[in-house]
């Protein structure tokens, strides 16, 4: 009974990892702006605060949103491997918001920020959607 039981893992396991081919589709820079431009409807301004907003998953080629183990999201300023000291953004729950301590947008923040959205499934599938984070004064 036993010989049969670790047949039948082995399989299972073998079957997971070989028939794992999937293609990774990221959300538009639109898309991504427009859920930032829902939870901040007056824009993202300096001196005030900006609201949480939750990112667009990435899509598995068969539609589905990217979660779980084995997919990973990420956020970088175009450029660098971070994001400004005064944002955050949750990698399993895509949450994109300000960072503890900021209670408002710097000053120093105002203008253009070339940000880079990244989804990636396994190692062997990565996509990267370039967007612009706008500050006002």
């Amino acid at each position: 009974m036993r010989y049969g039981m670790w047949i039948l893992a082995l399989v299972f396991i073998v079957g997971i990892g070989c028939g794992s081919s999937q293609t990774v589709t990221p959300p538009t820079a639109d898309e991504i702006q427009g859920a930032i431009a829902a939870a901040n409807p007056d824009g993202i301004v300096a001196g005030q605060a900006m609201n949480a907003a939750t990112l667009p998953p990435c899509l598995d080629s068969d539609g589905n949103a990217l979660v779980g183990g084995i997919y990973s999201y990420g956020l970088v300023e175009d450029g660098t491997d971070t994001i400004p000291e005064w944002l955050t953004f949750g990698a399993q729950t895509r949450v994109f918001a300000m960072a503890d301590g900021y209670d408002a947008v710097p000053a120093s923040a105002v203008g253009e920020t070339t940000m880079g959205y990244t989804c990636q499934w396994e190692a062997t599938d990565r996509r990267v959607t370039t967007f612009t984070l706008s500050v006002t004064e």
